[in-house]
């Protein structure tokens, strides 16, 4: 008889891990209270991507004159971005749908609460419940939007990221509060869109990054129009007969501003409500749910995988660590997860993307390390692309290993494989250093700045003596 798993979640960490249980031979229930694909592939990842294409398409439509393209840019149709939005999500979400069913998924949909008898409790939208026993439940229920205690905050007009999503109308001024990846690909969107742009941040912008990443992005975007205020607490929201009244305070006095809508991005907390946590002795801390190195609970068959248990809350690793939990229940080999070489992307415009430790995080480690840069207006492809705007760095290591990279620039999120590969891997610069890159792609700016790090990189000036 086959070990029947039950995963509580549909999002990237529940419907991976089905999927790959069902590969190993598990019986697999998956329980769903709204889409299968989670807040990522629904209100998330994919529906701001999608987004994103058409931000960038303006960009790109309004400078093609540069390129020798004769085209009139006459607005923006926000039902036609909306529906593109949407298409992509249903596309995405129905694949899913149909892979789940292909490798026998018995999927439900409804609301999931963990039994002392060694299952789940089920109600239905219609109102029925039902018990499901089984050998382990896998909870990856994910993360919500953090709710803050302003007032205010419960105004009109004042939304989470989801609910600017459902937004079909282009807000004409638009205040951010928040300066992480989430805020600031939203602020790259709607400024391209052409709403007027405000983000308000309590530190400073991309902060979890290396320092110089924010630095250039808050350039980037402020050249297009996008105002920032650094350093600075939100206090009150109230509606007026224009739209919405914020106060703030920070460094520099107080700051009062006016917004059509607010986007609060301020981060986000665990989905653990309604588990029957409490019932079954599943522990949690200020993180979300306690896990061991297998993402056991403190409960032998109750496991936890991707925000639920706390960050970092990306997608692929929720993928990566439902795939090694059921490899392990399943009793197969599994490598885990190597959470040293996580790379991360912000969907800004341009691109952000890292990979190791930032150059903040190595400075009070105290370990001997050293930086080479690359800038995009150094690489052939780039400046052919006219996409000159940002740069590589690479933090190197005493003993010669990559220690982090960081890519700002077109196509980032893709560039930084190549680094996270390499740093998974445990590779010696040399290795980099001595694999050739085509000629002429954006992919050089990595290898340069490799180089860099080394003092010996062919098209950059030599570094000055003394």
């Amino acid at each position: 008889m086959s070990t029947h798993i039950i995963i509580v979640g549909g999002g990237p960490g529940g419907y991976v891990a089905a999927i790959r249980a069902a590969q190993l031979g598990g019986k697999v229930t998956l329980v769903e209270r709204e889409n299968i694909g989670g807040t990522c592939l629904n209100h998330g990842c994919i529906p701001t991507k999608a987004l994103c294409k058409s931000a960038e398409s303006v960009i790109e439509t309004k400078k093609m004159h540069e390129c020798g393209i004769m085209v009139q840019f006459s607005g923006v149709d926000m039902e036609k971005v909306h529906a593109w939005k949407d298409q992509a999500v249903e596309k995405i979400t129905g694949g899913v749908r149909q892979l789940l069913k292909g490798y026998g998924v018995n999927v439900i949909y409804g609301t999931a609460r963990l039994s002392k008898n060694k299952g789940v409790e089920v109600m239905e939208p219609d109102g029925r419940s039902g018990f499901i026993e089984g050998d382990a439940v896998v909870l990856a229920t994910g993360s919500k939007q953090a709710v803050l205690d302003i007032p205010g905050i419960d105004c009109p007009g004042v939304v989470t990221s989801r609910g600017l999503l459902a937004t079909k109308e282009l807000p004409k001024r638009l205040f951010i509060y928040g300066g992480g990846y989430i805020a600031m690909e939203f602020a790259s969107i709607y400024n391209a869109l052409g709403s007027e742009v405000s983000v308000m941040v309590r530190s400073k912008v991309l902060r979890k990054m290396d320092g110089d990443m924010g630095k250039r992005i808050r350039v980037a975007l402020k050249k297009r129009g996008v105002e920032f205020y650094e350093g600075t607490v939100l206090e009150k929201i109230s509606a007026t007969d224009q739209g919405l009244a914020l106060k703030a305070s920070g460094k520099k006095g107080d700051v009062t501003l006016e917004a059509d809508m607010v986007l609060v991005a301020t981060g986000n907390t665990p989905c653990t409500d309604d588990l029957g946590l409490e019932e079954v002795d599943v522990r949690v801390n200020k993180d979300g749910i306690e896990v061991d190195g297998h993402y056991r609970t403190a409960v032998p068959w109750i496991y936890a995988v991707g925000d639920v248990k706390g960050p970092p809350y990306l997608a692929h690793v929720a993928s990566e660590e439902g795939k090694a939990v059921v490899e392990h229940i399943l009793g197969h080999p599994t490598d885990g997860v190597d959470y040293t070489a996580i790379p991360a992307a912000a969907f800004t415009i341009p691109e952000a993307a890292s990979v190791g430790l930032t150059e903040e995080e190595l400075k009070e480690s105290g370990e001997t390390y050293t930086v080479g840069k690359f800038p995009y207006a150094a690489n052939g492809k780039a400046v052919a692309m006219g996409e000159e705007e940002g740069f590589v760095k690479v933090l190197l290591r005493g003993d010669g290993t990559l220690a982090g990279v960081h890519i700002l620039g077109a196509q980032a999120s893709t560039l930084i494989h190549e680094a996270a590969l390499a740093i998974h891997a445990k590779l010696p610069v040399s290795a980099v250093l001595s694999a050739v890159h085509a000629h002429p792609t954006l992919a050089e700016a990595f290898h340069e700045a490799a180089f860099a790090a080394k003092g010996v990189a062919i098209h950059q000036m030599p570094p000055r003596n003394g």
